[in-house]
């Protein structure tokens, strides 16, 4: 019978994972977090420490195919666009719909333009950026010896809990695995616990896995739904229905470039003044 993670938890663990404040800054934070575990991923997979993820090369391409492969499945809510839209997590607590995939913003905001302004640098690059000292990866010439190349930093997985730490939760890091490993098919009658330890070992390098493992044993003292962790309790259907959020107007204007900004103002004063004649001719 095919198993997956307890609704309730994962739906508990996104929600435990919601911080208060800065929208933009929340949605930063949530990306940096999924952007860190899918190179960790590719690292492991690949068994290479310092990923080249140059777009004209062709090791590059095949890294940078399997690192927005990975980041999809991390992010995306449902499989392929629906309705024109694409479900995905917008930041940890919220789904929103956007017309383009996880995959197609990872490729136009990470692998362009963080790593292109990289190459360019005297000296390497941390990511993300905010908040200040606590970086996940470090990219560009000083960082990995070679532009277009990327590295973890020493011991970044230490850094998981301050970026989380505006999260509500006492158990960040139960959380995130709950919500990482959502849609992972179940192959054993384990509990919830012991298979989340299981697949943080088999997807993840060696030292973050047991650094995440560790982490989650001790975490344990503090959840509520300690029993629910520690029985076989299972859902039967794969997909899990999240509430989606509505982007507001404003938050789509202040994504546009300054082009198309231009282009709207140019086209609502062409409309205004198409509009004016209609009432002059009345």
């Amino acid at each position: 019978m095919t198993k997956y993670l307890n609704e309730e938890l994962v739906k508990n663990a996104f929600d435990n994972l919601r911080a208060k404040g800065d929208g933009k800054l929340n949605h930063e934070r949530s990306t940096a977090i999924f952007v860190a575990l899918s190179f960790n991923a590719i690292s492991h997979k690949t068994n290479e420490q310092v990923l080249d993820l140059s777009p004209d090369s062709d090791l590059g391409k095949y890294h940078r195919d399997l690192f927005k492969a990975q980041y999809e499945e991390l992010v995306a809510i449902e499989s392929g666009k629906q309705q024109k839209k694409y479900k995905q997590i917008w930041e940890f607590g919220v789904v929103k719909e956007s017309s383009k995939s996880p995959s197609v913003k990872l490729s136009s905001n990470f692998l362009t333009t963080r790593l292109k302004k990289a190459s360019t640098m005297m000296t390497a690059l941390e990511y993300p950026g905010r908040p200040k000292g606590v970086p996940l990866l470090l990219l560009g010439e000083e960082g990995s010896g070679v532009s277009y190349k990327a590295k973890h930093t020493k011991n970044w997985f230490q850094n998981i809990p301050t970026v989380l730490r505006h999260a509500p939760t006492k158990t960040p890091l139960i959380d995130l695995a709950l919500l990482v490993f959502r849609d992972v098919e179940l192959t054993d009658a384990k509990t919830p616990k012991d298979n989340l330890q299981t697949m943080i070992a088999t997807r993840f390098t060696q030292d973050f896995s047991e650094w995440w493992i560790e982490r989650l044993e001790k975490e344990l003292i503090f959840r509520t739904d300690r029993k629910c962790l520690e029985k076989r309790s299972y859902r039967k259907q794969k997909t899990i229905t999240f509430d989606v959020e509505v982007i507001p107007d404003s938050e789509r204007l202040r994504k546009k470039s300054r082009k198309e900004l231009v282009d709207i103002i140019l086209r609502l004063q062409k409309e205004i003044r198409n509009f004016k004649r209609g009432i002059g001719d009345e």
